[in-house]
C-alpha cells in the first residue's frame, strides 16, 4: 500500500533526524579507535600484580581520593563562601556554576593518583584507560560529555521506525544504507550491537580479553581496577552534586 502525504512527511523528516545523531558517533570514531588500540597494546604488555595488590591499589585510591572529593555540611559552605570572597578571580563568581567547574579538575587529580598507583600496579593503568573508555561513550556525567552509547541507540530505533513503517522502495534502500554504516560504526566502536543485551552501547571488553587471551585471574585483576575505578569516580561526581544541591538551597536566603 502506497503511503499517504503525511507518513510520507513523517517518513522524510525521520530521515533528516538520522544524519544529526550518527554524525557525532562518527566524529568520535578515530578518537576512540586510538584509545582501544592503547588499551589493547597495554593489555598485552602487563605483568599482572597478585589479586591483593590490586585491591589495596583501588582502596589506596579511594582514600587518596576522599581527601579531595567536596562536602555538603554548612561548614563545607561556609568555606567555599570564604574561599570566593578571598580570591579576586573569583570575585562575584556563581557558587554552583564553580562548583560545576570543579569535576574536570577533580577527575585529573583522580587521573593523576591513578598514574602514580599504577607505577607498581599496572592494572591501575588499564582501568584508567578503560575509563576513558567509557567517558567517550557516556560523557561520564561530565557536562558536555559525549553520550555516545544514546546515540546509538536512538540511530537503531530511528532506524526500525523507517523499516517498519515506511514500506516504500526509496526508504527501504535507504534503511539498508543506514544499517550498513550504523553496523560498521558498532564494529568500529567494538560496543554490543544486541538491543536486547544489558550492557548494548556499551565497550564489549570480553571480546577484547578473549582476542588477546586473557586467563580468568587477570581478567579478574582487570575487572577489580575498573570497577573500583569507576566507583570511585561517580562517588566523587555525586559528592559534587550534593554539594550543589546545598548550594542551592542556601541561594533564595542570602547565604552566598
Amino acid at each position: 500500500m502506497a503511503l499517504t502525504e503525511i507518513e510520507r512527511s513523517l517518513c522524510n523528516s525521520l530521515r533528516q533526524k538520522y544524519e544529526p545523531i550518527i554524525s557525532p558517533i562518527e566524529n568520535t570514531k578515530d578518537s576512540f579507535k586510538s584509545r582501544i588500540a592503547d588499551f589493547e597494546t597495554l593489555l598485552r604488555s602487563t605483568s599482572f600484580s597478585p589479586q591483593g595488590d590490586v585491591t589495596q591499589a583501588v582502596s589506596d585510591l579511594q582514600t587518596q581520593t576522599q581527601a579531595i572529593t567536596p562536602g555538603d555540611t554548612l561548614s563545607d559552605m561556609e568555606k567555599l563562601k570564604n574561599f570566593i570572597n578571598s580570591c579576586e578571580f573569583l570575585s562575584g563568581a556563581n557558587p554552583v556554576a564553580t562548583m560545576i567547574g570543579s569535576v574536570v579538575g577533580l577527575y585529573d587529580k583522580i587521573d593523576s593518583y591513578i598514574d602514580n598507583l599504577g607505577l607498581t600496579v599496572p592494572e591501575l593503568g588499564l582501568a584508567k584507560l578503560a575509563d576513558t573508555l567509557n567517558k567517550l561513550l557516556s560523557g561520564a556525567g561530565i557536562p558536555g560529555g559525549s553520550n555516545i552509547s544514546t546515540l546509538f541507540g536512538q540511530a537503531d530505533r530511528l532506524i526500525q521506525c523507517v523499516s517498519n513503517l515506511c514500506l516504500e522502495s526509496e526508504y527501504q534502500v535507504w534503511v539498508i544504507a543506514a544499517t550498513d554504516t550504523l553496523d560498521g560504526l558498532y564494529a568500529d566502536f567494538n560496543v554490543v550491537s544486541d538491543p536486547l543485551d544489558p550492557n548494548y552501547g556499551y565497550f564489549n571488553y570480553t571480546s577484547v580479553y578473549t582476542d588477546i587471551g586473557l586467563n580468568v585471574d587477570q581478567i579478574a585483576n582487570i575487572n577489580i581496577a575498573i570497577d573500583g575505578v569507576t566507583s570511585i569516580k561517580n562517588d566523587a561526581l555525586s559528592a559534587v552534586n550534593s554539594t550543589i544541591s546545598s548550594i542551592k538551597s542556601l541561594i533564595p536566603g542570602g547565604f552566598f
